[in-house]
This record gives C-alpha cells, structure tokens and sequence, in this order.
C-alpha cells in the first residue's frame, strides 16, 4: 500500500520526494537545481500570463529611403574606344555613392570603374573596345543598395582604316565642270574611321585624257593636280569634303563611263566609282577634207559638232541652218551648191555639196559662233563638153602672122579648162571669101586642154 505526500498549504515551500524516496526524505543538491529552475520557469511564465491580461493599445512611425538609377548623359564612339559620362545620385542616407559600367553585361576597360572596384567618378572613356555596336549601363551602389541606369547603344570604330569610300556630288558631270568628290575612311565594319585625320597624300585615276585635257583635282590648297600624281587632300574625323574649291573638286573632260579609284598606300576605294561625263556645249564643226572631186559632181559631208574639248557635243540635233563658203564660183559664173539647213543627230549631221569650179580648195561651214574648216581638196573638171578662145587674135594685116596668136581651150560645160584633154583643135575663117587661113600647125594637139596656135594669118 503506497503512501501519499503530505498536503502543503499555499504559499509552503515545495517539498518533493526524490525518485525512488516515498518517505519524503530531502533530495540531492542537483534535484535541487533541476526543480529550482523548472519553478523559476513556471513563476517566469505566470508573469507573463499575467502581464498579456491586461488590454492597452499603442502607435509608431518610421521611414525608408530610396536610392534613384543614374542616366547615361553622353555616350560617344571612338576609335576603339567609348567616352561616356553619367548624372550623380543624391545618396539616401549618409555614406557616399559610387559608380561602376558595364559594357555588354560585362566589365569595361581598367579605365572606368568595374563592379568589382565602383568609383565616385562620373565619367569615364572605355579603350581596347572592338569596332561595332556596343551596349552599357552605369549601375550606382550606396551601402549594399545598387540601381542601374537604362542601356545605350554606341558604334565604337576601328583605329585601322581598311578602304576608302569615294562618294560625287553627280556621277553624271559635264564635261570641264568641277563634280566635288567626298572621301571618307572605313574600316573593316564599315564604320568610319574618324582617327584618320589630317593631311593625306591620295593618288586618282580612272579617267582618261582627251587632246591636253587631263582629269584633274584640286589639292586641299586649290591646286589642280592631275590623275596619277600625288595630290595632298584633308581629313577630319575620318572625312575629306570639299571647302570652295579646294579640297576634292573633280574635274573631268572626256565624255565617257570611268571608274574613278583613290589610294593611299595600301587601301583604296576598289573597283572605282563608275562616272559618267557628258559632253558641253558645242564650240566647234569637224568638216572632213574631201576626196577630189569633179566640178559639177554632188560629194556627200558629214559635219560633227564638238565642245571645246574635243567630244562630240551629242545635245547640237535638229535642223540647222549653216553657212558654207570657200569654193569658188566657176568660169561661166554657176555658184557652188549648199543645202538650206542641215540636219543634225546627236551632234551630227550629213550633208550633199555641188562645186563647179575646178580649183584647189577648202570648206568652211558656220553656225553663229561655231564653225569649222576643212583641209585643201582639188575640183576637177568635168567631162568635155565645148571649145573656148581663151586668147583672142589681133593685131593682123593682110599676108602677115597675127601679132597675138590665138590660143584654144577644151572646156567643160561649166567653163573649166579639161586639162587632160589632148584633142586635135582646127581653126578655120568663114570671111572675107576666097580668104585663105594658114597657120605653122592647123590643126592643132592640145595640150593641157589648150591648143596654142603659132603663126597663123589671113593672106587677104
């Protein structure tokens, strides 16, 4: 039969049997410890029973900061390299803000700050950056608190250009007009290269001459260099454009498609650009020289106009009225025949011309201001057709030689001498009657289409 403890009024100190004690004999000194912290525990929590019983209320305030992303203010490609600079950043709280970039997501060059060692720097220029389009964004950091800025975009050059680009203000020029040419660096992106600068020593070519016109253009001081020749031109920021006359201003003067190329030492602008020059205005006629001709005979001419340079001046076309001169009118008086208007193509027109007097000779052919000639050409005569005194008798008595002996020439129908003729010629006297006409030779050879009569007289 177990026994029970003892009751202990309120307010008694506990007194607990030990384990195994049921007479209620006192405990060790470490049941002691052990109980005296489970009644500090349970005295504890019936403090704090008692202090949640009771019903109150209460109020507090408080404020949090925020720290505001930097904007990108200027961002600018170089050759391989970019400037940028950023706005700064009022920091929430005490403590400095620092700064770094990032290109492409990834650290820049050690010449702007990295995540890894941000800076109070506001501005930076990023080296070694490859040529072509690049990405950044500046991230502000305060404590452990960071904000990034949004990303722009920048072209970063080469510092190597790799060919020129050769640009016209026409690539349809007249020809002897100035065409401004603009040259600009690029490398192998493409981009252009703005650290090729300053003065540059550029070889032209492409064109061709024309009679002691050269293809020319003007030097960065004015001077007309001629294609071939070394020609001092300037650059700035990767560009050569032309500055009034100097600088790039083209000249060419053969009408003709040319591919036009610019050097400098190794790099060029390639296969050229394709030019295409127009003739100027017409200045002048080619008349070509005739073959020999026979009086009497239509000879067909082509007249070509050209400008002052030598091109055909292809916009002379339609009908135009020139006036031809030169050749003579012949023996009995016929004029040359010209036609009334010529009609032109494309600065050429084709013409029929008559000449009648056997001369040597030239054609000249006019329009206002322009006119051409052509060399010395021979008219021959035609065919015989007559007999003519060209030297009248005279000076006769009766039974005595003429004092002047007649001469007899063989004549075309248009009164020229037919030199080749070497007919016999007869005279003879139709009056008084019974009159007797001698002469050393009757008839008579001709010679050179003459017949040169000797000793000739009447006997009455």
């Amino acid at each position: 039969m177990m026994r029970r403890a003892p009751r202990q009024l309120p307010g008694e100190p506990q007194t607990l049997p030990s384990a195994g004690d049921p007479r209620g004999r006192k405990p060790r000194a470490g049941i002691k410890t052990l109980l005296g912290i489970i009644v500090g525990a349970l005295v504890v929590a019936s403090c704090a029973l008692a202090y949640f019983s009771a019903q109150g209320s209460g109020s507090a305030s408080g404020s949090v900061g925020s720290l505001s992303a930097p904007s990108i203010s200027s961002i600018t490609g170089g050759a391989e390299s970019v400037a940028l600079s950023w706005t700064s950043v009022t920091p929430p709280g005490s403590g400095p803000v620092t700064y770094y970039v990032s290109r492409d997501g990834g650290a820049p060059s050690a010449s702007c700050p990295s995540s890894a060692s941000p800076t109070a720097t506001t501005s930076c220029s990023d080296t070694g950056v490859s040529p072509g389009s690049h990405s950044y964004t500046v991230t502000a950091v305060w404590r452990s608190w960071t904000a990034t800025s949004s990303a722009k975009e920048v072209e970063a050059m080469s510092a190597t250009a790799t060919h020129l680009v050769l640009n016209a203000s026409t690539t349809n020029p007249t020809a002897g007009s100035g065409d401004s040419l603009t040259i600009t660096a690029k490398d192998s992106s493409d981009s252009t290269v703005t650290a090729y600068a300053g003065s540059k020593e550029l070889t032209f070519g492409g064109a061709s001459a024309i009679g002691e016109n050269e293809p020319t253009v003007t030097s960065s001081s004015g001077t007309a260099v001629a294609f071939g020749s070394k020609t001092s031109i300037t650059f700035t920021n990767g560009v050569a454009t032309v500055s009034g006359s100097n600088n790039g201003v083209m000249t060419l003067y053969k009408a003709e498609t040319a591919s036009i190329t610019v050097t400098d030492g190794t790099i060029s602008n390639g296969g050229g650009l394709s030019v295409t020059v127009k003739p100027a205005a017409a200045a002048s006629f080619t008349v070509p020289t005739p073959t020999a001709q026979s009086a009497g005979s239509a000879f067909e001419e082509t007249l070509t106009a050209l400008d002052a340079y030598g091109n055909t001046a292809t916009g002379y076309a339609g009908e135009k009225t020139i006036a031809f001169s030169g050749p003579s009118n012949s023996p009995n008086a016929t004029a040359p025949k010209y036609p009334a208007s010529v009609s032109f193509s494309a600065g050429v027109g084709n013409t029929s011309i008559t000449l009648y007097k056997a001369e040597s000779t030239a054609l000249t052919a006019k329009d206002g201001s322009i006119s051409g000639s052509s060399g010395s050409f021979a008219v021959g005569p035609n065919s015989s057709a007559k007999l003519a005194f060209t030297q009248q008798p005279s000076g006769s008595t009766g039974g005595v030689a003429f004092a002047t002996q007649p001469k007899v020439a063989v004549q075309d129908a248009f009164g020229n001498t037919v030199t080749s003729d070497s007919s016999s010629v007869t005279l003879s006297i139709t009056t008084p009657e019974g009159a007797t006409l001698t002469c050393t030779s009757n008839p008579l050879a001709a010679s050179s289409g003459v017949a040169s009569f000797a000793g000739c007289k009447i006997d009455k």
